[in-house]
């Protein structure tokens, strides 16, 4: 298993990192399928079970797995800008603006790293993303 972080931009200009696990072994050209996990609130990409689940998810199903910090949260960009007092979006102020940023990360896998997602799996305020998410974009 190879663990790589992950840069990549959304809507506004902003950045998130992300980690992408990939499986290696008998698993290296076994799959171009990726799991998306996504945090819930109060948590980041590393926050509960993600990490381990991500392992799991690699190790003994040789999928690929991708976790990411949403706006605000973890490594990705602070809240606030270091210049001005205006407040950024955030996880509990911009749900479909969250919703869009999925949709970017699962673009972004595609199009950079040729993975095609077969799952999109959230914890809590991450489970209603990835359920809107579905219901949105209809897939």
């Amino acid at each position: 298993m190879e663990e790589h972080k992950i840069r990549f931009g959304v809507d506004g200009g902003h950045s998130l990192i992300g980690v992408l696990t990939k499986p290696t072994g008998q698993w290296t050209n076994n799959s171009q399928k990726v799991v998306v996990l996504v945090h819930g609130a109060m948590a980041n990409k590393n926050s509960f079970y993600h990490k381990h689940l991500a392992e799991h998810l690699t190790t003994e199903l040789g999928y690929h797995t991708f976790r990411y910090d949403a706006l605000g949260v973890g490594e990705s960009i602070p809240i606030y800008q270091t210049n001005s007092s205006e407040q950024f979006r955030n996880m509990m102020s911009g749900f479909w603006e969250n919703v869009k940023d999925l949709k970017s990360a699962c673009e972004f896998l595609q199009s950079t790293h040729g993975l095609r997602v077969a799952f999109v799996f959230g914890h809590s305020y991450g489970g209603q993303l990835a359920h809107m998410f579905a219901v949105q974009y209809g897939q």
